[in-house]
């Protein structure tokens, strides 16, 4: 049994299922296990929810899995859509994982809605690509998604607990996971439980587990933009009681800009508020070079970006890129961040003004109007699927600088389709479950060099399903399993 220590603890048998933290993954997880028939406690260590990871983020999810960005037809089949985030993933990531968030998030998303949780569609998801289904977003974006989820849950009869940090897991002498010992506001607490789910976003705040998995350039680089409570407390539980870990290297980013303040979420940041314009745009490092196709996702742009030079980048269009917008994008971004979006009759005016030599920059613009076929596509060494138009009609336009914010970490203990921990023997560990941003094996993505030495990234975060769906699916798949495993116990005792 795992040992207390000589702190006075106060044992708390109320609950059947322990949900350690109030997010994306732990309140769907919370719901289905009260649906199940289970007493529920959530332990949460902030003080409120808008410090959440969840409350950082855009609350958006894509409603139709089976649509796909590039697809000649705008179609694949759920199963073309696993092989194709697993190629991604290098083989690195769990298909069947990825095959039951692609096939359950519709009928996921309803199920909260059934619950009353409010979404707002906002028809499909790019206005100028391949569709790839309608976009929904929850009333109050990311924080509402959040309260809505937890106004929820104590509806349904969930005890919510704020400023209850998860210390250690407590487990019998046969390795059964039977509790957890906290930290509270009064000191330590015991939760006994039948089982326990952690769901307590990953380690992007804590700086030591940082720099066990990566390098010094790429700490250095890093500007947080993910919840300063998100310091790794469920995968050093997990690892303490022998869970296998994997992905642990794996770093989600999202862009900002010059207005990122420390201890600020860029929520606001360049891709999302010039989510159509930046697709017309062409994105360059310090070099004058283009390093990604402006066509990927926000995730994988800030990425991308954090292996460039200095770690930052330019973002580069013109009039006609301006006037793609069905929205006036720039005019908006301007009203509420003035001054970052900088403006030049010409572009040996602009070059100056984003650190760039003119003739560096003119030569890439060059290169890449000449690359461009049927205003569409680009085949170059850094290709562009897409919204490809000629850089060539001025006002001309750059934000500069925009760097990648790191948004959360995306390793963690490794799990079963059921949401069980597994050891390193691969065999679950009785009573544990995990889910959301802190599990292991579900994204994968690096960085590569190209043959004239432009670095850039690969990822499968997008075509494996994003962060929330994959949130919400496996919450309610642990929560579920766990509520059967606790109570069933229960009933042979």
């Amino acid at each position: 049994m795992t040992i207390r220590g000589k702190i006075p603890v106060s044992p708390l048998k109320e609950q059947d299922v322990v949900v350690v933290g109030a997010g994306a993954a732990g309140l769907p997880a919370a719901m289905a296990a009260k649906e199940a028939g289970a007493k529920v406690t959530v332990l949460e260590w902030a003080p409120n929810l808008k410090d959440s990871n969840l409350a950082r983020a855009g609350g958006a999810v894509s409603r139709a899995p089976e649509l796909d960005v590039g697809h000649p037809t705008g179609k694949t089949s759920i199963e073309e859509r696993v092989k194709k985030a697993v190629d991604a993933g290098e083989g690195r990531c769990d298909g069947e994982l990825i095959r039951i968030v692609l096939t359950y998030i519709e009928r996921d998303m309803d199920w909260l809605k059934n619950l009353g949780f409010e979404w707002m569609e906002h028809g499909s998801l790019y206005t100028d690509r391949v569709a790839v289904g309608r976009l929904s977003q929850a009333r109050g974006v990311g924080f509402g998604f959040n309260n809505q989820m937890r106004k929820i849950a104590e509806k349904m009869g969930c005890r919510v607990l704020m400023n209850t940090r998860g210390k250690e897991l407590i487990t019998n002498q046969k390795g059964k996971v039977i509790g957890i010992r906290t930290m509270t506001e009064e000191g330590y607490k015991d939760f006994d439980a039948g089982a326990v789910i952690l769901a307590s976003s990953g380690y992007q705040a804590n700086m030591e587990m940082l720099a066990r998995y990566h390098d010094a350039e790429t700490l250095r680089r890093i500007r947080l933009t993910g919840s300063p409570y998100s310091m790794g407390d469920g995968h050093i539980m997990a690892e303490q009681i022998g869970a296998k870990m994997v992905g642990m290297e794996q770093l989600e980013f999202r862009t900002i800009d010059k207005t990122w303040r420390p201890g600020s979420p860029g929520q606001m940041g360049p891709f999302r508020h010039l989510n159509v314009t930046a697709r017309y745009a062409i994105f360059l490092n310090k070099n004058g070079q283009r390093f990604v196709d402006e066509n990927e996702e926000n995730d994988v742009i800030g990425g991308a970006i954090m292996g460039q030079p200095e770690g930052v980048s330019t973002w580069v269009w013109d009039e006609k890129a301006r006037q793609k917008a069905p929205l006036d994008e720039v005019a908006r971004y301007e009203r509420t961040r003035p001054g970052v979006i900088i403006k030049a009759n010409t572009l040996e005016e602009l070059a100056p003004k984003i650190d760039i030599p003119y003739d560096k920059l003119k030569r890439t613009i060059d290169d890449y109007n000449a690359a461009i076929q049927e205003e569409k596509t680009v085949e170059t060494e850094i290709p562009k699927i897409a919204c490809a138009i000629k850089i060539d009609t001025p006002p001309f336009y750059a934000i500069y600088p925009v760097w990648g914010g790191l948004n959360c970490t995306m390793g963690g203990p490794k799990i079963t389709p059921n949401g069980e921990v597994i050891d390193m023997e691969d065999k679950p560990i009785p009573g544990l479950y995990a889910a959301g941003e802190m599990i292991g094996g579900f994204f994968y993505s690096r960085w590569y060099t190209t043959p004239s030495g432009i670095i850039t990234r690969k990822s499968n975060v997008f075509i494996a399903g994003a962060l929330l769906p994959m949130c919400l699916v496996l919450g309610r798949i642990a929560g579920t399993n766990a509520a059967k495993y606790a109570t069933s116990k229960k009933e042979l005792k």
